[in-house]
């Protein structure tokens, strides 16, 4: 049976290759910095200089003399993020960063319930005595400071008993307003970019042609909109074959988000799940996707090709990867993966690194067929020899200027 339909996954080195400023480094430059490359002089914004206020001087925002119109543009996560720096360029990064920022928070949430000191509201003490309760909880204090700093200006949590739940509220509340500002910045850069026309041109290189009778449907990890979608059901409606995984820029309802577990899928520890608890239960993908209206599913069954270009292929977005290669038989059936790839950064090598992000998502497959209890691979590395002989692997590098 011929199969007419592919799916084109892409990821942030897509809108990369169309110039578009769309790194965390990116980010976090221009946010804090107001430029996107740190190594040209610059100067701090004013959502730096409020930040590096804060931080630099905690013990003095305690107190009531600070104006709650401080916080306004500013929330928890830009303390946290711009206390610990831009260290890479990677959104996978950033993701950890959440991850274990929630992990240390909870850690010392823990060391307080065991000392059995429950804050009945934060109103009623001043920072000064909340230092003192977490001194020995937290070892510089700092993500509790800053919880407490973000927390006084808001009202309703401010009054809240200080537990579990409603700290994870907060926080997710501010994650949201950190999302907003990334949706803000992202949307300014695609209107100063040539955005349409560069994500047209790359895309077209990509899909399948129109000749070839295939319906190419793309499913992306990105929020931007590429404008060229190759439509060939009598719908003609771009929304069917443009899947956005976590959100778009222009619905304005981006999402962050954790992995639901640390462990491998072939893990005998899985059952161990951020998912399983509720503290982290709702900054997960798999959770916060839910609220995302999408009625059209990512793949089908007369899928026969998935291409992927500009996704890093990390350990965050494998469960969506393990699904399709289940669902349509990549072990034993004939599937096809093409992996393309483009030279965007001069001096780096971005074959042989493409090379090695496939090796690993193919070996983490491998690995959960055998945690599930497979028999039929008889050495490392076999699924990647298996589709490489039967020609159902590819690497390409993409002509595009």
């Amino acid at each position: 049976m011929i199969k007419n339909e592919e799916i084109v996954i892409l990821g942030n080195g897509f809108d990369l290759s169309c110039e578009l400023k769309s790194s965390y480094r990116n980010f976090f430059n221009m946010r804090y910095y107001g430029v996107y490359d740190r190594r040209s002089k610059n100067q701090l914004t004013n959502i730096g200089a409020r930040c590096f206020e804060i931080i630099s001087e905690p013990y003095n925002y305690g107190g009531t003399s600070t104006s709650p119109m401080f916080f306004d543009e500013i929330n928890f996560w830009d303390l946290a993020v711009f206390k610990n720096g831009a260290k890479s360029g990677k959104w996978q990064d950033f993701e950890s960063f959440i991850k274990n920022t929630l992990q240390s928070i909870d850690k010392s949430l823990e060391k307080l319930k065991k000392r059995k000191t429950i804050i009945t509201s934060l109103s009623k003490i001043d920072l000064m005595n909340f230092i003192d309760i977490t001194q020995e909880i937290e070892e510089k204090n700092t993500l509790l400071q800053f919880l407490y700093m973000t927390m006084q200006f808001d009202h309703e949590a401010f009054s809240r008993t200080f537990t579990k739940e409603n700290v994870s509220d907060f926080l997710l509340g501010e994650l949201i307003k950190f999302e907003s500002t990334f949706c803000d910045y992202m949307s300014q850069e695609v209107l100063k970019s040539d955005y349409d026309s560069k994500s047209e041109k790359l895309l077209k290189t990509i899909q399948a042609n129109k000749e070839n009778g295939i319906i190419s449907n793309v499913v992306t990890f990105n929020y931007t909109n590429p404008r060229h979608i190759n439509s060939y059901k009598s719908s003609k409606s771009e929304d069917v074959f443009l899947k956005h995984v976590h959100g778009d820029l222009i619905n304005r309802d981006i999402i962050f988000g954790i992995n639901v577990s640390d462990a491998k899928l072939s893990s005998k520890n899985f059952h161990h799940s951020y998912f399983n608890v509720p503290f982290f239960r709702k900054f997960t993908k798999t959770y916060r996707t839910l609220s995302l209206t999408n009625k059209y599913p990512l793949f089908g069954r007369d899928t026969g090709e998935i291409k992927f270009f500009g996704h890093s292929l990390g350990e965050a977005d494998f469960s969506y990867f393990k699904v399709m290669f289940d669902f349509l038989n990549l072990y034993g059936g004939d599937l096809k993966l093409k992996f393309f790839y483009k030279n965007y950064q001069p001096g780096i090598d971005v074959k042989s690194q493409q090379i090695e992000l496939v090796t690993n998502l193919l070996k983490q497959y491998e690995e959960s067929l055998e945690g599930e209890g497979n028999t039929n691979i008889p050495y490392p590395g076999y699924i990647f020899d298996k589709l490489r002989t039967e020609g159902r692997l590819s690497i390409i590098d993409v002509d595009f200027n």
